[in-house]
C-alpha cells in the first residue's frame, strides 16, 4: 500500500510538471506570436495612417497648395512682400536677376530635395516630393492672376492682411493633410538634425534672415509688412492644425500601453514617460503615458492611438516651452 501510494503521488507530480511545462511553452509561443503580430502592426500602422481617407487628404492638400500659390501671386509678388521661405527668396531673385518666381521655386525645391535625400534619408524626404513639384506648378498657373483681379488701388496693409489670411489657411490645410510644400521645410529638418535646433527656432532664424535681406532691397516699410504677414500666417497655420504652439503635451491611459509606447519610441522617435496614477472614483491604479510632441505630428499620434486602442483615453494640452537640457 505504501509503495502504491508513493507511485500515485509521483505520477500526480509528474503530470503536474508536464502540464506546467506545456503551459509555459504555450505562453512563450503565444507571447512570441503576439510580439510578431505587434511588430507587423507597427510596420502597417504608418501605412494605415497614410491610407486613411487618402483621397480626402489629397484634396485638402491640393486646395491648400492652390490657396497658398493664389495668395502668393495675387498679394505678395506684386507688392514685393517677402514672408520668408523659398517663395520669398524667389521674389528677391526675380527683382535682382529677373528670374521667374515659379522656375526659381522649382529649381530650389529640387536642389533641396537632393540635399534632403542625402542628409535626411529617403523616408524623411518622401513627404516633401509632392509639394516640391506641385507648389511651383500652382505658382506658375496663377502667376498672371493680377490680369483678372485688379489690386492696384488696394492699400498695402489690406493686401498684407488678406494675403496672410489666405496663405495661412492654405498652409494650415497642407500641414493638416500630413504634407508640406517642400523647399524651406527640408532645410529646417536638416537644421534640427545636425545643429540640434528645434523646428520652430530654425524656422524663425531662417525666415528672419530672408526678411531682413528683403528690407535692404525693397525698403524697411515692406519688411515691416512682411513681419506682420508672417505673424498672421503662423497663427492661422497653428489654428487649423489644432494648436497655437509648436508642441503638444499628451497624456494617454490605455490597456495597450506597451504597444503604444513602442510605436512612439520606434516610429515617431520620441521619448515617453510612464507616470503612476490612481482613479479618484475606482481607486484603481493605472499607468499614464506622457510625452511632448511637435504639433505637426499630433495628427499621426492621434490616428495611431485610435488604430492600436480605439478605447484609449488621452488628453492633449498646449506646450509653450519644452526644454531638453539646453535652455
Amino acid at each position: 500500500m505504501v509503495v502504491l501510494k508513493y507511485l500515485i503521488i509521483v505520477k500526480i507530480r509528474t503530470v503536474d510538471f508536464i502540464c506546467s511545462y506545456f503551459h509555459i511553452i504555450l505562453k512563450l509561443i503565444h507571447t512570441n506570436i503576439g510580439d510578431s503580430m505587434i511588430r507587423l502592426n507597427y510596420d502597417s500602422i504608418m501605412k494605415q495612417i497614410k491610407n486613411n481617407k487618402k483621397i480626402t487628404r489629397y484634396i485638402i492638400f491640393i486646395i491648400g497648395l492652390f490657396l497658398t500659390a493664389f495668395a502668393y501671386n495675387l498679394f505678395f509678388v506684386p507688392s514685393n512682400i517677402v514672408v520668408g521661405g523659398v517663395s520669398g527668396l524667389a521674389i528677391i531673385f526675380d527683382s535682382i536677376l529677373n528670374i521667374n518666381t515659379s522656375i526659381f521655386i522649382f529649381i530650389a525645391n529640387i536642389i533641396l530635395l537632393v540635399i534632403g535625400y542625402i542628409l535626411l534619408g529617403k523616408n524623411n524626404t518622401l513627404k516633401s516630393i509632392l509639394g516640391s513639384i506641385l507648389f511651383p506648378f500652382f505658382t506658375y498657373i496663377t502667376q498672371n492672376i493680377t490680369n483678372y483681379i485688379n489690386i492696384a488701388d488696394v492699400d498695402l496693409l489690406m493686401l498684407t492682411v488678406f494675403g496672410s489670411i489666405i496663405s495661412g489657411v492654405g498652409g494650415g490645410l497642407i500641414f493638416k493633410a500630413g504634407y508640406n510644400s517642400g523647399g524651406i521645410d527640408i532645410l529646417l529638418q536638416i537644421c534640427s538634425k545636425y545643429f540640434h535646433m528645434s523646428i520652430g527656432k530654425s524656422n524663425l532664424i531662417v525666415n528672419i534672415l530672408i526678411i531682413l535681406t528683403s528690407g535692404f532691397i525693397f525698403g524697411i516699410n515692406n519688411m515691416f509688412y512682411a513681419i506682420i504677414a508672417l505673424y498672421i500666417m503662423s497663427i492661422l497655420n497653428d489654428k487649423i492644425l489644432l494648436g497655437i504652439d509648436n508642441n503638444k503635451t499628451v497624456f494617454i491611459i490605455t490597456e495597450h500601453q506597451k504597444e503604444i509606447k513602442k510605436f512612439i519610441i520606434n516610429k515617431l522617435e520620441h521619448g515617453v514617460t510612464v507616470l503612476g496614477s490612481k482613479g479618484g472614483f475606482t481607486n484603481e491604479k493605472k499607468d499614464v503615458l506622457m510625452l511632448v510632441i511637435p504639433s505637426n505630428e499630433y495628427i499621426i499620434l492621434r490616428e495611431a492611438i485610435h488604430i492600436i486602442d480605439d478605447k484609449a483615453f488621452f488628453v492633449v494640452i498646449d506646450s509653450y516651452q519644452a526644454f531638453y537640457g539646453n535652455v
